[in-house]
């Protein structure tokens, strides 16, 4: 049977495009029947541009400029160039946003990770129980979506799977000692998880630096604000937070760019507490761009 072309260049062009975004979106976003259906539209879209041929439109006596699409090349070479550029943004802008989103929930899960440690360290029962709780619920919304989704930085890991059914065992085997307020056994069996995540992080080359900047971020993104607004006062609150966040980014880096992190965050301090607070929103600022200088690049 043979198919007359009922397509425009346009269509066809648009189609092709949409049909590559479709499947790089199943690729790199989506998982289980939503990938898969991502991909059949995908598909569908792709094969229609090419061939020239939809059959809706033939069902429908739909002619859309076909005098001009039958024959030749689908695309002419700066429409294929265009096409090109774009797959190529949408898939690297996809392989860099879904690494970032994944280490901005790891970074959520093991603040509560940390806070839960904190606190059966120094044997504060009501605070160990309460964040404790909130680990939970947080490592159970992180585990549910990576156990379906993995992204690209971490599709080869056959690991992966395993080792968040590891750790939620662990979370789930200290309830008992931090309900009973057995809080330093509790303390050393919540310890076993910490090897199993950093684990999953040097397994896929996501380096603990990265992770110590999402930390330092919300500590960091607080005391800017304080310091926009010119609360002296609050900066100098806050700026222990910031500052825990900031060693444990230089226990991983100590080179320039961090050393000037560094000096902006302490910079910020010394203004507060000599009551500069028209210096404070420029100070803050900086402190801002140093950071982001660092994390695009290293996060």
């Amino acid at each position: 049977m043979i198919f007359v072309p009922n397509m425009h260049r346009f269509d066809r062009l648009a189609r092709l495009l949409l049909g590559l975004v479709a499947a790089e979106a199943g690729f790199f976003w989506l998982a289980g029947p939503a990938r898969l259906g991502a991909y059949a539209l995908g598909l569908y879209l792709i094969a229609t541009a090419l061939a020239g041929y939809c059959p809706p439109y033939a069902l429908l006596g739909i002619r859309r400029w076909a005098g001009s699409a039958g024959g030749g090349n689908v695309l002419g070479a700066a429409s294929a160039i265009a096409v090109i550029v774009i797959v190529a943004s949408v898939g690297y802008g996809s392989h860099f946003a879904t690494r970032k989103l994944f280490l901005a929930e790891y970074g959520a899960m093991n603040h509560d990770y940390k806070q839960v440690l904190f606190h059966t360290g120094r044997n504060d029962r009501a605070a160990a129980l309460r964040h404790y709780e909130a680990l939970v619920r947080r490592y159970a919304e992180f585990q549910s979506k990576y156990e379906s989704f993995h992204p690209w930085a971490l599709r080869g890991d056959a690991q992966l799977d395993g080792d968040l059914k590891r750790v939620a065992a662990i979370i789930a085997a200290a309830r008992a000692d931090v309900v009973a307020g057995n809080l330093q056994q509790a303390h050393v069996a919540l310890e076993a998880a910490r090897p199993v995540l950093q684990g999953i992080l040097k397994r896929n080359d996501f380096s603990l630096l990265a992770v110590a900047l999402v930390d330092f971020h919300d500590p960091m993104e607080a005391l800017v604000e304080a310091a926009v607004r010119g609360d002296d006062a609050r900066v100098v609150a806050l700026y222990a937070a910031a500052h825990a966040g900031m060693q444990a980014v230089e226990a991983q880096a100590q080179d320039a760019e961090i050393r000037a992190i560094r000096g902006h965050l302490d910079e910020l301090l010394a203004l507060a507490r000599a009551g500069r607070r028209d210096a404070l929103p420029a100070a803050g600022e900086q402190l801002k761009r140093s950071f982001a200088k660092v994390y695009l690049v290293r996060g």
